[in-house]
C-alpha cells in the first residue's frame, strides 16, 4: 500500500513512500508537481530519460501510477551503477509495490526510444532529464514527438538552470513549435526549472 507523509524541505525527503532520500533528487515542489501531473492526466504509457538512482522522479511517477491503479513507466539510464542501484531499490521490500508499474533499462535513451517505436506503443507522458548534452535532448524530443498522443505531456527538468546546457536547444525548439503548449513552469527558488508541455 502507498504511504504518504508530509515532507520536510530541509532534508529534501521524498514525498511518497519510505525511501532513502539520498538516492533521489528533485526539489520538493518539483516532486509535488511531477506526481500531481501524473495523477491528474492518468497516462497509460510513460517514458523517463534519466533514471539516476530511482527514488527521485522515477518514484514520483510510479507512485502516482500506483495511486491511479494503471499505467506503466519505461525508464532508462546508461550508467550501469545507477541502473543497478535503482533495480535493487525496486526489488527491495520498500520498492517492490511499484514493480507492476515500472520497467528499468540499462540503455541510452535513443536505444530505448527505438525499441518503443518498434513495439508501436504511443506515449502519453515523457519526463526528460538526461545527460548534459543539448544535442541528445533535442534529438530525443524529435524522435519521441511522432509517437506521442494528442493531449500527452512532455516534461523537462533544468529548464531554468543557469549551470545546465542540456535544454538550451530543446527550449528554443519547443517554444517555437506551435504543436505544443506550455501548461506549467516551475521556477527558482523552488525549482531549477521544470517545464510541462501538452501536445495539441
Amino acid at each position: 500500500r502507498l504511504l504518504t507523509r508530509t515532507v520536510n524541505q530541509t532534508q529534501g525527503l521524498n514525498m511518497y513512500g519510505v525511501f532513502n532520500p539520498e538516492i533521489g533528487q528533485l526539489l520538493q515542489a518539483e516532486r509535488t508537481a511531477l506526481h500531481n501531473t501524473v495523477l491528474e492526466h492518468k497516462p497509460k504509457v510513460c517514458l523517463e530519460i534519466g533514471t539516476w538512482k530511482g527514488a527521485g522522479s522515477t518514484l514520483q511517477i510510479v507512485a502516482a501510477l500506483a495511486a491511479n491503479g494503471s499505467g506503466h513507466l519505461h525508464s532508462c539510464d546508461p550508467d550501469t551503477d545507477m541502473f543497478n542501484t535503482a533495480s535493487a531499490f525496486y526489488n527491495s521490500p520498500q520498492g517492490e509495490q511499484f514493480l507492476p508499474y515500472l520497467s528499468l533499462y540499462n540503455q541510452k535513451s535513443h536505444e530505448l526510444i527505438a525499441e518503443i517505436k518498434k513495439s508501436k506503443l504511443k506515449l502519453d507522458f515523457v519526463f526528460a532529464d538526461g545527460p548534459e548534452d543539448p544535442d541528445v535532448a533535442l534529438d530525443d524530443f524529435k524522435s519521441i514527438q511522432p509517437i506521442m498522443n494528442a493531449g500527452s505531456i512532455f516534461a523537462a527538468h533544468d529548464w531554468l538552470h543557469e549551470g545546465s546546457v542540456k535544454v538550451s536547444k530543446l527550449k528554443k525548439h519547443m517554444l517555437n513549435d506551435s504543436g505544443w503548449s506550455l501548461i506549467n513552469l516551475l521556477s527558482p527558488p523552488t525549482s531549477v526549472g521544470l517545464a510541462f508541455f501538452r501536445k495539441l
